[in-house]
């Protein structure tokens, strides 16, 4: 009888250790897992807002440049005090932008200036970007004075951040010249 008893307590402590075991299993594990699942869904929504920041960040210096009378009166006479003054290195690190692309309302690119915020360098025109807007005719054929197009694109297998405005005067009044 005694052997049984041990028996029988030994299975009983083992079979309640192992509901114990399942029990702090089953509940510590799923805790746990939300606990992961709501800080993975934390860290997205603030990635997402941030990309959302920074896309009218880039819109609103699109919208800045855009709707200039310097910029209007360049299109129109293609001078390159413009240039020197506007496009140098250090104005475009200074907008933190890799890309100023002024475009004219045939799509053909008239100015683009490339460089590379990361390495604080200028760099070669990229022929990805330019494909890409001769692609997409919305980039740089604005119905309107107002208009405006921002969001993420993937050029050159990367995701990027594009704005396209209408060049206007500073008063946006047109006709529309081009598109930045």
């Amino acid at each position: 009888i005694r052997k049984k008893t041990i028996f029988i307590i030994a299975c009983f402590v083992v079979s309640l250790a192992m509901m114990l075991g399942l029990l702090v299993q089953f509940v510590l594990l799923n805790g746990f897992m939300q606990l992961e699942n709501n800080n993975a869904l934390g860290e997205l929504e603030e990635t997402l807002g941030n990309l959302r920041n920074e896309v009218k960040r880039i819109d609103s210096i699109a919208g800045d440049w855009a709707p200039w009378d310097d910029t209007y009166y360049f299109m129109r006479d293609r001078n390159q005090e413009f240039v020197d003054s506007n496009l140098s290195d250090a104005s475009i690190a200074n907008i933190n932008v890799n890309w100023v692309v002024l475009v004219d309302n045939q799509g053909q690119i008239v100015i683009q200036k490339n460089y590379d915020i990361e390495n604080d360098q200028a760099v070669d025109v990229s022929v990805g970007l330019q494909d890409y807007i001769l692609q997409h005719p919305a980039l740089f054929n604005h119905l309107s004075e107002v208009s405006s197009l921002a969001g993420i694109v993937e050029i050159d297998g990367r995701a990027v951040i594009l704005a396209s405005r209408p060049i206007v005067t500073s008063q946006f009044a047109g006709p529309i010249q081009c598109s930045l």
